[in-house]
């Protein structure tokens, strides 16, 4: 990028700084709080329905969600593994997350797999284990869309429609804008089962090291 074309973002800035001001307003007051409570109300009730575990939690920009299945919790209130919902790369975006939860920003959301080395051995035991293998679940996995990101962690992209949301917020009416990521939610709840046999795997592995 030239120097002209970089300083040509902050030159219509500061050409319409009033306008940029009130927008940053009223989105932060009036934008995301409103999606917030629709995310945290689809969190919630899909959570119920599926009797997951997970938590809503308020995050900067836009809620943070975790889940996953009762049973990947040991009775010492362990968890194995779980989902959580992120974008691709945390450390690396400039992005608002909203943007990017609509395709306009510069990464991608998903769903993130993320177990924990601990609970089965140590991370040294755990990357070994998974460098050795390319299981039949590990294929699978691959097939539906999971990208492999490294040590046994998995991703799954998704993006929402801006056009609905535009629609959503000019009707009042959020129903149908948040399909994409009904949909990568039941891919998860599909594909669960999938991961249990990864996990049981690399367990094996790691026993015959």
């Amino acid at each position: 990028m030239t120097e002209n074309q970089n300083k040509r973002p902050g030159l219509i800035i500061l050409q319409n700084l009033q306008l940029f001001d009130q927008a940053a307003v009223y989105f932060e007051r009036e934008i995301v709080p409103s999606l917030n409570a629709e995310l945290s109300n689809l969190f919630k009730n899909w959570l119920e329905e599926k009797s997951w575990l997970g938590e809503v939690s308020t995050g900067a920009e836009l809620h943070e969600f975790w889940c996953a299945p009762a049973h990947w919790r040991d009775e010492n209130q362990y968890w194995k593994a779980w989902f959580d919902l992120d974008v691709r790369d945390p450390n690396g975006t400039n992005s608002y997350r909203v943007a990017s939860l609509f395709g306009l920003g510069d990464t991608q959301y998903g769903f993130r797999f993320c177990p924990d080395p601990s609970y089965f051995s140590d991370k040294r035991s755990w990357n070994k284990a998974v460098a050795s293998l390319e299981s039949e679940a590990s294929l699978e996995l691959g097939k539906r869309g999971w990208e492999h990101e490294g040590k046994g962690w998995y991703f799954r992209p998704f993006q929402l429609s801006p056009e609905k949301i535009v629609d959503a917020w000019n009707d009042d009416d959020w129903g149908y804008t948040f399909d994409h990521l009904q949909q990568a939610l039941d891919q998860v709840y599909q594909d669960f089962e999938l991961f249990s046999r990864f996990m049981q795997v690399v367990e094996e592995a790691i026993e015959t090291q």
